[in-house]
């Protein structure tokens, strides 16, 4: 029985993370700035910041997120060109 819930945990986990990161990939390939690449939600627990990103692993396991800059249309906004408010829906040029 317990081998079933922790199985059922990891794969949880595991189909959160890549969702998560094709949040991720999409952002950054658009030029988004990301705040935050969270596994799990709540306070955070223990991570690492890397340029401009927080990678964490939050409290709550189940669950994660991705925030980008001027993502919530009632937070601050700088107006700078890796906002996801600023930012076009068209591809960059390669």
């Amino acid at each position: 029985m317990l081998t079933g819930i922790i199985a059922v945990v990891l794969g949880l986990g595991l189909m959160i993370l890549i969702h998560e990161f094709g949040h991720f990939i999409m952002a950054r390939f658009f030029g988004v700035r990301v705040d935050v690449f969270s596994i799990g939600l709540g306070p955070r627990l223990f991570g690492v910041k890397r340029g401009a990103t927080d990678y964490r692993f939050s409290a709550v396991p189940m669950g994660g997120y991705v925030r980008m800059a001027g993502e919530n249309p009632s937070g601050e906004r700088t107006g700078d060109p890796d906002e996801c408010s600023s930012s076009s829906p068209d591809p960059p040029p390669t």
